[in-house]
């Protein structure tokens, strides 16, 4: 099985660097890297591209994610593409076991893998789709990065474009990335496109990838607050009437939520720890709206942590 990985890049020379030098370290010599430099500024120069697995493309005009990740996959006849983030690290064993995924089952035209932050724990073990609002959601974030339910492999409805491989043919099919969109959700609209022509998605939790998370386009080039509307907009459009809301149902099919079945009403319900806080007495309320406080803080200190990791690589790779 033959693949070509597709890097979409806008600055931090020194993070996409070291991105390319870990795909290196981990794939064989039948794969082949295409680097796009969705115009940084100065343009990427990166140590790694002298290996002759590397092809750079450079994007005079900024395409954006969808954009560089379509220019990126023209030209190839590999049976499957790999889009990855410049803000991640393959670890040992990730593409081949994105491989494996999809070459023991025919019907499977999307793979995702277990992205872990820096401290290990998970960052993306597929995306859900939340029960309130219907809107995609990385199930899992913030537990361990060993946790059971996040390294089986399974179905899912979508997983993240960080690290998506998927048939070359399928991705043709469909025309590639939607580039209406700006710097979001084009990932899952793919995903949703595949199942719609009959494929599946599956998440490959033996695959595992370390991931910064959002550093490329931040600071100064962030997503604006009325792209991230046009693109929620275009979303629920699209997929609000057809997308199935199964966060609850995962929850329960990983062993995390169960009820008791009974006669009458109320039911009893157990809920896994790691997974949620049953509100009940004001002091418990109190006690939960602390942790969730908490837990934001940490999780807005592990993407600062990404931000400043990637100027350190940057600063290094300076001359």
């Amino acid at each position: 099985m033959t693949a070509r990985i597709i890097i979409p890049a806008h600055n931090h020379t020194g993070m996409t660097d070291a991105c390319l030098r870990a795909v290196l370290a981990t794939i064989d010599a039948a794969a082949e890297v295409v680097l796009v430099d969705d115009a940084s500024n100065p343009p990427l120069e990166c140590a790694a591209t002298t290996d002759p697995r590397v092809r750079v493309l450079r994007n005079e005009t900024s395409l954006g994610f969808a954009g560089s990740c379509n220019s990126g996959a023209e030209g190839t006849s590999a049976e499957f593409l790999v889009f990855l983030n410049n803000d991640t690290t393959p670890l040992a064993g990730w593409l081949e076991a994105m491989l494996r995924c999809a070459g023991e089952d025919p019907t499977v035209g999307i793979v995702g893998c277990r992205l872990l932050y820096s401290d290990e724990t998970v960052q993306h073990a597929g995306i859900a789709f939340s029960q309130s609002d219907g809107e995609p959601r990385h199930i899992y974030r913030g537990f361990p990065g060993n946790h059971p339910a996040v390294v089986q492999t399974r179905h899912l409805q979508a997983v993240t474009g960080a690290c998506l491989l998927i048939r070359r043919t399928l991705f043709e099919a469909l025309g590639g990335f939607d580039s209406t969109y700006e710097n979001g959700f084009e990932d899952v609209d793919l995903c949703l496109s595949a199942i719609q022509a009959g494929h599946a998605v599956a998440y490959c939790g033996e695959a595992v990838v370390s991931h910064l998370e959002a550093v490329s386009r931040r600071p100064d080039s962030a997503s604006p607050s009325g792209a991230e509307s046009h693109n929620r907009s275009k979303f629920a459009e699209r997929w609000a009437a057809t997308v199935r809301r199964d966060e609850v149902s995962l929850y329960a099919e990983d062993g995390l939520i169960a009820f008791a079945a009974g006669d009458i009403y109320p039911l009893q319900m157990t809920l896994a720890p790691e997974l949620a806080t049953a509100l009940g007495e004001q002091t418990t309320a109190g006690l939960a709206q602390l942790l969730n406080v908490r837990s934001r803080q940490v999780f807005d200190l592990e993407k600062e942590i990404g931000y400043l990791t990637a100027r350190v690589l940057d600063h290094e790779a300076q001359p």
